[in-house]
């Protein structure tokens, strides 16, 4: 019984010996329980005294873990708060840099060709041609990179393509940009989410591949979509490195914290399964209306 530990027996000594009642904690390492001991003396002309008990393993438990997700909540806004300010500055930048250059340079030779056109008599057409070559590529490059930026600020193919499609093309997409072997295994039911769905489950996705990139050193990337039973599940796997269990909880973890959020916002659970040396698989889990 864990009230004969003996330093619980001497609190009980003291209450015995002062008749001053005492609570506290104590944690009993062969039950693996934390107790809540009230010890108080029922009379006073007595040196007995009286122990209550209570369990608090869970609620400790409980609390703890709901401190600890207020720290992660608070944790994510703040990092959420820092992407968003990074993120524009880094469009700002995209925009300043790559976009007004491409302006810059076809306002040049929109110049040099209204001189050259104004300022003789007899057109060069060759070098006319050639200027006018180049602003068209400068406007391709231009419209490739508002196009990407787009893209990162609005997954527009989600529109145009479905969500299916799209998270095929993403993983395509991945696949091209990385050179990581990145296959795609749609579900064979038809599958219908709607756009708030749809949007951050796509996220979920470009997060979990961004992730791959970053840290898991990977050859090989699987992204497939099952549904049934009422449910989607899209999972995420990779032959990378992985990491230790409960690795995903340390401080600094906001990707994943990130993923979770947005399931839990569409009423979804982001489960993880990682081991050193053998890989990551993350599973997401949604409510799901199926098309008969």
């Amino acid at each position: 019984w864990p009230g004969t530990e003996p330093s619980w027996i001497e609190n009980y000594g003291a209450v015995a010996v002062t008749g001053i009642p005492r609570t506290f904690e104590m944690y009993h390492q062969p039950t693996e329980k934390l107790y809540s001991c009230h010890v108080f003396r029922p009379w006073k002309t007595t040196d007995r005294f009286c122990v209550i008990f209570e369990d608090i393993t869970d609620r400790r438990k409980a609390t703890d873990d709901l401190v600890r997700s207020r720290e992660e909540m608070r944790a994510l806004a703040g990092r959420l708060q820092n992407i968003r300010e990074e993120e524009r500055k880094r469009i700002a930048r995209a925009i300043h840099d790559e976009m007004g250059q491409t302006l810059a340079g076809i306002k040049m030779d929109l110049v040099w060709v209204q001189r050259h056109l104004a300022d003789r008599s007899v057109i060069d057409r060759q070098k006319v041609g050639a200027r006018l070559e180049a602003m068209g590529n400068l406007a391709d490059a231009t419209i490739r990179e508002m196009r990407r930026i787009i893209t990162d600020l609005r997954p527009g193919v989600l529109d145009d393509l479905g969500f299916v499609a799209a998270v095929e093309w993403l993983a395509q997409d991945f696949g091209n940009r990385t050179g990581v072997e990145c296959s795609f295994a749609p579900s064979e039911e038809e599958i219908d989410v709607d756009l708030e769905k749809a949007i951050e489950l796509f996220r979920i996705v470009q997060e979990a591949l961004s992730n791959i990139v970053r840290h898991a050193r990977a050859t090989r990337v699987g992204v497939t979509l099952r549904a049934g039973d009422g449910k989607l599940v899209l999972e995420v796997t990779d032959n990378g490195r992985g990491f230790l269990e409960g690795a995903s909880q340390r401080t600094g973890a906001f990707g994943i914290l990130g993923m979770k959020e947005r399931a839990l916002a569409i009423g979804g659970t982001v489960d993880i399964e990682s081991s050193p040396g053998k890989g990551t698989a993350i599973r997401v889990q949604i409510p799901l209306f199926i098309l008969e």
